[in-house]
């Protein structure tokens, strides 16, 4: 990313619009008195990118707005190889603080981003590099540089870490000592696993297989089982009202008690029975009876005959 030019109005030093070229330069230095702006113009820079000052919190964009100002306004025009970008951002002041929320980012007259979560994400992506990884590879913030230089050799060790993000290597040690210390005792509890299994023989092997057939047959006929068991639970639930209702007859019929009568009815209804088997036996013989009598009428022919045979016998005797 090479700057192209800078423009800024009310940020820190800079109360009126100053615009800063750097297109014709390929090596340039800020110079002059304390105070005097130099360090607002990297910052500005910065901000302009990311919206963010390093020498305070990511969060706080009040204290860039010059004294008695309501705003502040900075404009970086960059390239890219040949592509050239121009990144824009506005902080106003509010009553809880500031507020950065105009920004964009345009390539000539398009609108690259249009809000400041489009402008940083389109920034992350153009460069890169996030604000920690900008300020840590790109920029040295402010007076970590000339610490590092008269520090001790501890000191400079860790200001180095701190510079350079060595960091992430010291957590990436810690994190692989603490997978080798997971893996370590997965290895002894495997190796310990691995005595148990001495005595794995193939016939050992054979019969264990013939015990997870056993098993896997057994695990079927549970699963059946288990559904047998929902299924009658179901029924069981379905007639639950009928058990219930049931239940109250039988207590009902609980309260039954048998007439004194009843004992004697079973002798009486024998008694009955018998007399009548007897009976319809003489009914039987009445009826062959009458049958027989029926016959032997019908032997004798008609009466009326047989009346005027007898008249004439009876007449012939007495004309004897």
């Amino acid at each position: 990313m090479r700057p192209d030019a800078l423009e800024i109005e009310g940020f820190t030093a800079f109360r009126e619009n100053t615009r800063i070229e750097f297109a014709d330069l390929d090596l340039f230095a800020f110079t002059g008195p304390t105070g005097a702006g130099k360090s607002s113009l990297i910052d500005a820079m910065i901000f302009a990118l990311y919206g963010s000052v390093p020498r305070l919190s990511e969060r706080a964009v009040a204290p860039v707005i010059s004294q008695g100002a309501q705003d502040a306004r900075v404009r970086l025009d960059f390239r890219l190889g040949e592509d050239r970008y121009t990144a824009v951002r506005v902080v106003r002041r509010t009553a809880a603080g500031a507020t950065t929320r105009e920004a964009r980012l345009q390539q000539g007259d398009a609108v690259l981003a249009g809000n400041v979560g489009e402008l940083d994400a389109k920034i992350g992506e153009l460069l890169g590099l996030d604000f920690r990884q900008f300020t840590t590879c790109a920029v040295l913030p402010q007076g970590d540089f000339a610490r590092f230089l008269h520090a001790a050799p501890g000191d400079r060790q860790r200001l180095l870490t701190k510079l350079l993000g060595f960091g992430m290597y010291a957590s990436m040690r810690q994190a692989a000592s603490q997978r080798a210390a997971v893996s370590g005792d997965r290895i002894k509890s495997a190796d310990r696993r691995l005595l148990e299994l001495e005595g794995a023989t193939e016939e050992n092997e054979r019969h264990a297989k013939k015990r997870v057939a056993a098993l896997e047959q057994l695990a079927d006929f549970t699963r059946k089982a288990v559904a047998d068991l929902a299924e009658l639970k179901s029924e069981i639930n379905a007639v639950a009202p009928q058990r219930k209702a049931l239940a109250a007859q039988l207590k009902a019929l609980r309260t039954v008690r048998m007439p004194p009568d009843v004992p004697t009815l079973a002798a009486e209804h024998l008694t009955a029975k018998q007399a009548v088997a007897t009976a319809e036996q003489s009914r039987q013989l009445a009826d062959l009876q009458r049958q027989s009598a029926q016959a032997d009428r019908a032997a004798l022919g008609d009466q009326a005959e047989l009346a005027e045979t007898r008249r004439q016998h009876l007449l012939a005797q007495k004309l004897q």
